[in-house]
């Protein structure tokens, strides 16, 4: 079983789906349901810390080397550990654990299933949360920036575009390049972007160039790789979901310009109109 991964792109994130080889994630999933099927509230606590330990923390000299909290998974991989942004995924992660620990400890077979079951009804009403929370939002202006790549699976369950590598080295210790500013620049003005979503954990330093070169708002609060203080992943979720719901805008910018593409093109039939005019007039000319 798999929770079919999604790979890093340099560009952006493939939402290519289904690689079975991601072992190393697939622990992270185990842990992350051992806990969970223990206790829902507490176990993705600890579930998402002992992600986060596992998948981020055992590579703390490369954290204190690289710069950058628990962001190695970046240069260590290219599938995207963040698979916790969808609750469907991570149903499918309990259903793997609970098959290792009926393995393991068939004494409490009952106990387990009982636990697993509940969790991903807990999660399927999650997920159906998350698409009520979204369709608040028309589609067009589902269009976020953030300072990490972590979003990839929101992005392909939930019809969001993340563009997020446009700044590539934004948590890096070298920063912002001229270049990735102003490709930022350009991807902003082009999608209208209004917000920039930065994590709880990370540095604003860069992001706050980004602030006055373009006058985007800067939105704080997500926790994108461990959960708060007595907060279980439902919660945790739906917290960086309504952050991020929120601050999107609910009007189409998309109608003011279709406006004034039918201006254009209202113009356009004028011009159309005043070459027929013209004709017109010539013809009144040669009379």
């Amino acid at each position: 079983p798999s929770i079919n991964p999604i790979e890093f792109s340099e560009e952006g994130h493939d939402d290519h789906e289904g690689h079975d080889d991601h072992e190393g994630h697939d622990d992270h999933e185990g842990h992350d349901d051992h806990d969970e099927d223990k206790d829902d509230h507490e176990g993705h606590d600890h579930d998402e810390d002992k992600d986060d330990h596992e998948g981020h923390d055992d590579h703390e000299g490369h954290d204190d080397h690289e710069g950058h909290e628990g962001h190695e998974g970046h240069d260590h991989g290219i599938y995207d550990p963040h698979f916790w942004f969808d609750p469907i995924r991570v149903s499918m992660a309990v259903e793997v654990i609970k098959d290792e620990l009926i393995k393991n400890d068939s004494a409490n077979e009952s106990s387990y299933a009982s636990a697993a079951d509940s969790f991903v009804s807990e999660l399927e009403a999650l997920d159906q949360n998350v698409v009520a929370m979204f369709e608040t939002i028309p589609v067009e202006n589902r269009k976020i920036i953030t300072t990490h790549e972590a979003l990839g699976y929101l992005e392909a369950k939930y019809e969001i575009e993340v563009l997020t590598t446009i700044i590539p080295s934004l948590n890096s210790e070298d920063g912002i390049t001229p270049k990735s500013l102003r490709n930022a620049i350009e991807v902003i003005e082009k999608n209208k972007i209004e917000v920039m979503f930065l994590e709880a954990e990370s540095s604003s330093q860069y992001s706050e160039v980004i602030e006055q070169e373009t006058g985007i708002a800067l939105v704080s609060g997500l926790w994108v790789e461990t959960l708060q203080e007595n907060q279980s992943y439902v919660e945790w979720l739906e917290n960086n979901v309504t952050i991020i719901v929120n601050n999107l805008p609910t009007e189409v910018h998309d109608d003011h310009e279709h406006d004034h593409d039918h201006d254009d093109h209202d113009d356009d039939d004028d011009h159309d109109d005043d070459d027929d005019h013209d004709g017109h007039d010539h013809g009144k000319k040669d009379k």
